[in-house]
């Protein structure tokens, strides 16, 4: 098991939300944080989900609770009932193949994967900043890959357009891609990661 690696209470006191944490990497992530003493809470699409999530007999996180990441008020209070918040994990998404040529697919794809990823980041952002937390975005690889070949007036030809431009945050905590990086992180001296 990957916890061997780090001391077992190496986020002990701290407390982690992991947006998306009930099932796949984001259910791996919020386990491994648990397992390593963080107050994990995780969020799932559905109370059904929720649920599941609960009882495995493997759930070691605080709880588990189901929010839809486009209803703010809903991630509002979740965020303002947590103690602290040291960390943000970001794996909430979902794909619809083929689908998302439709307008209206392709529209609830990006209120669930991209502003609702920016929703939880802002509102965050104080508990995180208060604790000197940072953020963790989970995405597909598509969003990591650029295309392929030079992209006229857009980036110059000694930055080959296979590798993405990084900038350390000022923690040095790891690289990013700049497009990743907002102002108001930057700032704040936040950490933040996509992986």
């Amino acid at each position: 098991m990957t916890t061997a690696t780090f001391h077992p209470d190496l986020f002990a006191g701290k407390v982690a939300l992991v947006v998306g944490g009930t099932t796949g990497i984001g259910a791996g992530i919020a386990d491994a944080f648990a397992g390593l003493g963080a107050v994990v809470t995780v969020t799932g699409a559905t109370p059904a989900e929720c649920s599941a999530a609960r009882s495995s007999q493997h759930f070691r996180c605080r709880d588990a609770v189901a929010l839809d990441v486009r209803d703010e008020p809903a991630l509002n209070r979740l965020v303002g009932d947590l103690p602290r918040l040291d960390v943000l994990v970001n794996c909430a998404g979902i794909i619809r193949r083929g689908a998302e040529h439709d307008v209206t697919v392709f529209e609830e794809v990006l209120a669930i994967n991209l502003t609702g990823t920016m929703r939880a980041c802002t509102l965050a952002r104080t508990k995180l900043s208060a604790a000197g937390g940072g953020i963790v975005k989970v995405s597909g690889m598509s969003m990591a890959v650029p295309a392929t070949g030079p992209i006229p007036g857009r980036m110059p030809t000694s930055v080959p357009s296979t590798q993405p431009i990084t900038a350390k945050s000022r923690t040095g905590s790891g690289s990013v891609p700049l497009s990743d990086c907002s102002a108001s992180t930057r700032k704040t001296g936040m950490s933040a990661s996509r992986t």
